[in-house]
């Protein structure tokens, strides 16, 4: 099962040059197995020079024409070959042999996900309902139609808006291609989002975090995620711009709602985050000589090396205990 790392914020903050320092450091970190990078309404313009020397192969489910269906196969491992890739970029029907099936001999080639956005698939998904008129549980909402003889234009359209059983389906459907992602044989999956409020479901306290199709999934879609970052823009007091705060660690807004971020680093080890980055942000736009300074790459490599002490502390630890019982068992038998 992978590790998973949601990272969110306001657009513009650096999130996708973010995932290129990642693919970067997960390229070396699996031994040159290369990335799949989903574009669901995301900018690959930043990492595009990644896809040219093959760290990453790049799939845009912007306009396809069953979305339910293909993130659901992209979901559990299948992707298009060459010729599905062309045949997608071209708008050609696609047939069943142009998916590439996962197979032990994909995951020796293929080492992490990248999924950018979250919520732009969540709105792919509930514009796919809308077109289509998609009954479940109810109609879809105001349904009218403009034909060709009013509008002097080749055609019949159609209109309407999603129906409230949309926006609960979606939710649903997002949250299990997040967990279906989440359980594939690489080593890390990473996802983008903007941010949204919402509430939490037992106390109803104001909470900010991913924005997925309305409020009601804001809180609970995080706990299907390791590791949670949020990407905040904040003005420099010289009024010389934005700097870009990523933390790492829970924070208030400016009227007290609680963005709900999360490290994935070992209970004994946790002060080790801290002594690297105090404040619990790390900053990836600043100067070389910034105690703060650090990138996506900067952060994983950390964690991964302090989860590495931490199995070597526990298999220490095992080997005290397993040796402290053998001594006692073979006390035993001599009394015995």
């Amino acid at each position: 099962m992978a590790e998973s790392v949601l990272i969110f914020g306001d657009s513009g903050l650096g999130k996708t040059i973010n995932l290129g320092f990642a693919a970067k450091y997960l390229y070396e970190q699996t031994g040159g197995r290369t990335g799949r990078y989903i574009d669901a309404g995301g900018n690959p313009k930043p990492i595009e020079p990644l896809a040219e020397l093959g760290v990453i192969e790049v799939l845009s489910v912007m306009g396809a024409k069953f979305p339910c269906t293909m993130l659901r196969k992209l979901s559990v491992g299948f992707w298009p070959t060459p010729d599905g890739h062309k045949k997608l970029r071209d708008g050609v029907p696609l047939r069943v042999e142009d998916w590439l099936a996962p197979s032990p001999e994909v995951w020796k080639r293929v080492g992490f996900y990248l999924n950018d956005p979250m919520g732009g698939m969540a709105d792919i998904l509930l514009e796919d309902l809308r077109e289509h008129g998609r009954i479940i549980g109810e109609g879809v909402v105001g349904e009218w139609k403009e034909t060709s003889k009013e509008t002097g234009m080749p055609g019949d359209e159609k209109f309407c808006n999603n129906s409230r059983a949309h926006y609960g389906w979606v939710q649903r459907e997002t949250t299990s291609l997040v967990r279906q992602f989440n359980s594939l044989p690489v080593d890390r999956v990473i996802w983008t989002s903007h941010e949204s409020k919402g509430e939490e479901e037992d106390t109803k306290r104001t909470v900010r975090g991913p924005s997925i199709v309305g409020k009601a999934a804001t809180d609970s879609i995080l706990k299907h995620f390791g590791t949670v970052i949020h990407f905040e823009g904040v003005a420099r007091k010289d009024n010389s711009g934005a700097v870009v705060l990523c933390y790492f660690r829970p924070h208030p807004d400016q009227i007290g709602a609680i963005y709900k971020c999360k490290p994935r680093t070992p209970a004994e080890l946790d002060g080790e985050l801290t002594k690297r980055w105090p404040k619990g942000f790390f900053v990836p736009q600043t100067t070389a000589d910034d105690p703060n300074r650090g990138t996506l790459a900067d952060y994983m490599r950390l964690e991964d090396e302090l989860v590495g002490r931490a199995t070597g502390l526990d298999r220490d630890w095992k080997a005290q205990v397993d040796e402290r019982v053998a001594t006692l068992r073979a006390l035993a038998g001599e009394k015995k």
